[in-house]
């Protein structure tokens, strides 16, 4: 009775199997990005009354007038509470929506 042969062996080194990502300490986003503290999400709801700073409706959001991305940092200068549509629009117009954001805010026309 004849047995099979055992099959070749590979000529190269298998994979290493990869790791489990490690936990981080800080909570991200699902976009990777550290969340805005709960201190300061109360400070600029706080400020802007509970409401969008551009049509008045009860807000859902916060919005970096400064981009996240361009460095725009978590302060209460660089935070307003916006509904969703004002912040999809913001997102989709960033120039106009800075201008108008900050027009809204101090009461003057930028340029």
């Amino acid at each position: 009775m004849m047995f099979p042969k055992p099959a070749p062996t590979p000529k190269h080194k298998p994979k290493p199997l990869k790791r489990a990502p490690l936990k981080r300490k800080t909570r991200l986003t699902s976009r990777g990005l550290k969340p805005i503290p709960e201190e300061i999400r109360a400070i600029v709801i706080e400020r802007d009354g509970g409401v969008c700073v551009l049509c008045g409706a009860p807000h859902d959001d916060l919005h970096h007038i400064q981009a996240r991305n361009a460095g725009g940092p978590h302060t209460p200068e660089n935070l307003v509470s916006l509904c969703r549509p004002c912040h999809r629009w913001a997102e989709d117009h960033p120039r106009e929506a800075k201008a108008r954001i900050l027009e809204a805010m101090t009461g003057e026309a930028q340029p």
